[in-house]
């Protein structure tokens, strides 16, 4: 679960009772979405962001209101760092699944795909899948001479 939060204050007291708006901005096709962030307490706000697609990032503008200054107003951010940490802890083997293995006549793995998932329930399935990659090894008798993970 990923909150983006905003923290409120006027003449440096927190601000509450506020009903700040988020604007999401889909990156890959600049579509948009608007709603209302929920109120934690003590001047701060949050909003639950779930992803339909980890592979897509996100620009945000929260709107804390017209009760607000305009240095007060706005607040702005990314999830590009949040896709990236998602999927570094997928190369981890968090959440990480091997599957499709194909083998040389030694036994040995020559080839495979690793899926990465945004939560443990969905592991082994085709939800919630962060990032494809195509594996290949080769050998040298039982000696590993290379190998290749490519993000599909």
């Amino acid at each position: 679960m990923v909150y983006i939060t905003a923290f409120y204050t006027v003449d440096a007291a927190p601000k509450t009772g506020l009903q700040p708006t988020i604007t999401l901005y889909d990156l890959s096709d600049n579509s948009s979405t608007t709603t209302t962030l929920s109120e934690v307490g003590g001047g701060w706000y949050k909003y639950n962001l779930t992803f339909s697609d980890y592979t897509k990032e996100y620009a945000f503008t929260i709107d804390g209101g017209t009760s607000l200054s305009e240095s007060d107003r706005y607040k702005v951010g990314t999830t590009d760092n949040y896709v990236d940490l998602i999927r570094a802890l997928g190369l981890t083997q968090e959440n990480f699944y091997i599957d499709t293995c194909n083998y040389d006549a030694g036994g040995n793995l020559i080839a495979c795909r690793i899926r990465t998932y945004s939560d443990a329930a969905s592991v082994g399935t085709a939800s919630n899948v962060i990032a494809t990659y195509n594996v290949t090894a080769g050998y040298s008798g039982q000696e590993m001479t290379a190998y290749k993970s490519v993000r599909a």
